[in-house]
């Protein structure tokens, strides 16, 4: 298609390479190009992906593994969390945010709702929101709709809330126009 190598675009390499080096190549050209970034996030949207790809299952991860490397929450991700104070009590963002799954999902939602937050993008991420609020929050949908699985499991059920909030939080911060983004980069 091309005649000559150096009419190759970065997007041409990009289609070639796996998350993780995708991953480096965003962390290198952030590193080269000092300007708001979101690679302190990487890492932990990294962390799920791999565990989707591979069939990892998540719920034996809810809580720390025990031996597990020590953990360190990132304190931006935590203190925009903190603005969900109505949806999500102290106890239960400091208690969550300390386990790497929960760390990891909160990361993931925010980094998603702030980079497809132009108009451009914003149909197609309210879309995605609303299933997963659907999903999560809504009598109909596929939690509750089974809830009795799981309530006599305090753990589980604690986690529940615990991710319901987030999501419930996101979605009224998306339909708020003065809303900016999750997190200040």
């Amino acid at each position: 298609k091309h005649s000559m190598d150096e009419e190759y675009s970065v997007w041409n390499l990009v289609e070639l390479l796996s998350f993780g080096k995708f991953v480096e190549l965003y962390t290198i050209y952030y590193q080269e190009y000092k300007s708001a970034n979101y690679s302190d996030y990487l890492q932990s949207i990294k962390f799920l992906r791999n565990a989707a790809a591979h069939s990892n299952c998540l719920m034996s991860s809810i809580m720390k593994p025990k031996g597990e490397k020590k953990f360190r929450k990132t304190i931006k991700l935590t203190n925009a969390l903190s603005q969900a104070q109505k949806e999500i009590s102290l106890h239960a963002r400091s208690k969550y945010m300390a386990y790497p799954a929960f760390h990891d999902f909160v990361a993931l939602l925010f980094v998603y709702n702030d980079l497809l937050k132009e108009a451009a993008n914003r149909n197609m991420r309210d879309k995605t929101m609303d299933e997963l609020y659907h999903f999560f929050c809504e009598k109909d949908g596929r939690v509750l709709k089974y809830k009795e699985y799981f309530e006599k499991n305090q753990v589980i059920a604690e986690a529940y809330k615990f991710i319901s909030g987030v999501i419930q939080y996101i979605k009224k911060q998306n339909n708020n126009p003065k809303h900016k983004r999750y997190l200040k980069i």
